[in-house]
């Protein structure tokens, strides 16, 4: 079985073997053939969506429209968030937490050397964003986008006949809009905060929060393969990894 996980920080890791994400697809005997992106938009989950072959099972969460999606990297941003972008250029936050993460080269290279080589100093990352923000942003339209999208995603899914997995408070769905394409919870994403251990943790999350996160999805997806009598699908081994899924480059096929 194919699983894609699309959104933000909770589904991002797999480079920690504590990662819900690997130890959740380790016991199913599944791939991962997408994860999330650190602040995740859902333009980029319904782009990164449409973009993974062989997908058996999407896993997806949701954030809030605020986050904008930044093509070519491997995180989104937040407007508002001007503070956040210091700690991706030379200042005392960055320096903290290139030490706490010096083993950890995913995040050197990913999320702190790509972008700042494409935005090249913190002044300049901050002037395209204001000036964006001052000419071609508005907050009517961005919520338009952000429900176009999570009905694009719905749909999409119901086309391709893929079972998923959405997590989004209610609030957040479009309020003339009914998701279809499989089961919705909101009551995982209290347990981000329960579980909340920072930036250098597997998905921001605590070892007992990754624990906790895979057992509540092992459940999840059992259920919805069940209703949708799909249920052997989790016995289905495939035999290579998506060419062009999202944020992950070319891997083994088999992540055990």
């Amino acid at each position: 079985m194919n699983i894609g996980f699309y959104g933000h920080s909770v589904c991002s890791s797999i480079s920690h073997p504590q990662s819900w994400v690997n130890t959740l697809t380790k016991k199913l005997k599944a791939n991962i053939v997408n994860k999330g992106t650190l602040q995740g938009s859902v333009e980029r989950i319904l782009f990164e969506l449409k973009k993974t072959k062989k997908l058996d099972l999407a896993i997806i969460f949701y954030g809030g429209p605020r986050y904008t999606f930044l093509p070519d990297l491997e995180r989104d941003f937040e407007f508002e968030a001007q503070k956040r972008a210091d700690y991706l250029w030379d200042s005392p936050y960055h320096k903290d937490y290139i030490k706490e993460w010096e083993n950890n080269s995913d995040i050197i290279n990913k999320h702190f050397k790509k972008f700042t080589e494409k935005f090249k100093t913190v002044d300049n990352f901050k002037y395209i964003m204001n000036t964006y923000k001052q000419y071609f942003y508005e907050p009517d339209l961005a919520l338009n986008r952000f429900y176009g999208s999570i009905i694009q995603i719905d749909q999409y899914l119901i086309n391709k006949k893929l079972p998923c997995i959405h997590i989004i408070y209610k609030n957040n769905i479009p309020p003339f809009y009914e998701i279809k394409s499989g089961e919705v919870y909101d009551d995982i994403i209290q347990s981000t905060t329960t579980y909340f251990q920072g930036m250098g943790a597997p998905n921001g999350l605590s070892i007992e929060g990754n624990l906790y996160f895979e057992s509540y999805f092992e459940n999840k997806i059992k259920h919805l393969l069940n209703i949708n009598g799909a249920s052997g699908i989790l016995d289905i081994t495939s035999d290579c990894l998506s060419e062009e899924g999202g944020s992950i480059p070319p891997a083994p096929p088999k992540i055990l």
